[in-house]
Order: structure tokens, then C-alpha cells, then sequence
């Protein structure tokens, strides 16, 4: 199984989470790190650290999510990145953390890292009024 780790602005990962576990269910080694204006960067630097630490044992590998290319999560995501057991994403958003999350129990980092970077692109689009019939869903 790969870890994942959401790191975000405010309480965003927390929600995406609760999100996920509503669309998927339960979710094993899945993780939100909030980031505010007023924490130190040295301790959620440590915080991402430590939770990486603890999850690269349990894994076969941590992939990092972030919210915003260029904010304060993503340059400290950038950071914890290790070259074999560690990758970091930018610009999550729901289909791509469900992509993720099924993928996660049978692939490889990389490819979860691939699936889920593909499937991010795929669903942001424009809708139309034709969007609006309701097809079912949460």
C-alpha cells in the first residue's frame, strides 16, 4: 500500500479526506497536515517529516498532496521529497485523490503518482446546462 499525506492550506486536506471516506470508505495510512499563517514552517516542517518517517514503514512508498503549486504546502512538500520512497503532488482535487486511493493497495508509487497526476488534468473541465440533470451520486 502506498501512505498518502495531504498537505494543505487550512483544513482543505482534512475535508478532501473526510470526502474520500465517504465516497471509498475507511482508509488505511491516509493522513491531512493543515498548514496556517501563523504555524512555524520549522514545525510543520518536522510534523510532515515525522509523519513521513512513521509511514514509510508501514508502506511501500508515501505519495504528498498538495493544494497549490507555489504556496507554503507545496514548498514544504518539496522538500520531504526522497528520490525511491517519496513523491509530491500539486493541485489535488477529488477525482484525482479517489484515482489515487483505489490505485494505492496494488501499484507502485510511480504508478500511483502517474494515475493520479493523469486523472487530476482529466477532471477539471467546464460544465454546461446539459451537466445539470441529476445522474445519481453523493
Amino acid at each position: 500500500m502506498i501512505g498518502l499525506v495531504l498537505v494543505t492550506h487550512g483544513n482543505i486536506g482534512k475535508e478532501l479526506c473526510a470526502a474520500l471516506v465517504h465516497v471509498l470508505g475507511h482508509q488505511d495510512q491516509l493522513i491531512a497536515i493543515s498548514v496556517n499563517a501563523s504555524d512555524s514552517i520549522d514545525v510543520k516542517r518536522e510534523e510532515i517529516d515525522t509523519t513521513i518517517e512513521r509511514m514509510t514503514k508501514a508502506t511501500n512508498g508515501v505519495l504528498i498532496l498538495t493544494d497549490m503549486i507555489g504556496g507554503t504546502p507545496s514548498n514544504l512538500a518539496a522538500h520531504a521529497i526522497r528520490a525511491n520512497d517519496v513523491r509530491a503532488l500539486s493541485g489535488v482535487n477529488l477525482p484525482m485523490l479517489v484515482t489515487i486511493a483505489k490505485a494505492r493497495e496494488r501499484s507502485s508509487l510511480a504508478h500511483v503518482a502517474k494515475k493520479g497526476l493523469e486523472c487530476g488534468r482529466k477532471f477539471v473541465v467546464e460544465l454546461s446546462p446539459q451537466d445539470t440533470s441529476s445522474k445519481g451520486g453523493t
